[in-house]
């Protein structure tokens, strides 16, 4: 029996789309590379990029990011974040809308 890592909610999303990296990366408008990053290493995101990916793969952004927002937070409450005065990572989804 293999041992398989079960699939993030993003993850299963963009495998379920059927999309290459580079195609999902040029309907959002961001590098290929950060694209990989982001549905691979839970990357945090910006909540403008979370919400575009979202909807080019047709899911709610709390659902598809959850994985990233419990990262965060986890990071938050061990104080490994830097904090910025714009364009600062999400920390909820929670009132978000596609």
């Amino acid at each position: 029996m293999q041992n398989q890592k079960q699939l993030t909610a993003l993850q299963k999303a963009f495998e379920d789309s059927g999309l290459k990296y580079h195609e999902l990366a040029n309907m959002v408008g961001i590098s290929k590379s950060y694209c990989y990053k982001i549905i691979n290493y839970n990357l945090r995101v910006y909540y403008d990029v979370a919400v575009k990916i979202s909807n080019v793969l047709g899911k709610e952004t709390d659902i598809l990011f959850n994985e990233q927002e419990k990262n965060f937070e986890y990071e938050v409450s061990l104080g490994e974040t830097k904090g910025g005065e714009k364009n600062e990572p999400i920390t909820s989804f929670a009132t978000s809308s596609k």
